[in-house]
């Protein structure tokens, strides 16, 4: 049971309802995330307006895309990340050999500050 459960549509005010129509349609395996972020009109309004606003404009194509993120939550070692964006990648063109080769640069990432990891559950 999470804490703070995701938001449902019609719980948003009727002028954020299309973006959370957007996020259904464009982002599907992030419900969780972008659910609980409505909580908050202001961090769901800036925070998914602007990145799908972004990735829409965006003249990097989606299979880069994505695989930049794979890549960049290896080396940050965000498992929930890489689960959720390898099977976008994956459908977005890239080759199992792709999606493995961010693999390796795992063992190179940089030590984390423990001071940045998030505090245990209560």
């Amino acid at each position: 049971m999470p804490l703070l459960p995701p938001v449902r549509r019609e719980q948003l005010p009727p002028e954020l309802q299309a973006l959370w129509d957007r996020c259904e349609a464009e982002a599907p395996a992030f419900r969780n995330l972008w659910g609980t972020m409505a909580h908050s009109p202001t961090i769901f309004r800036y925070i998914w307006g602007e990145l799908l606003e972004l990735k829409a404009q965006s003249p990097v194509p989606p299979r880069y895309f994505e695989l930049a993120v794979v890549t960049v939550s290896t080396l940050t070692s965000c498992a929930y990340c890489v689960s959720h964006h390898t099977p976008l990648a994956a459908a977005a063109g890239c080759t199992d050999e792709q999606l493995a080769a961010p693999a390796w640069l795992a063992p190179r990432a940089p030590a984390r500050d423990p001071r940045l990891s998030a505090p245990p559950v209560l």
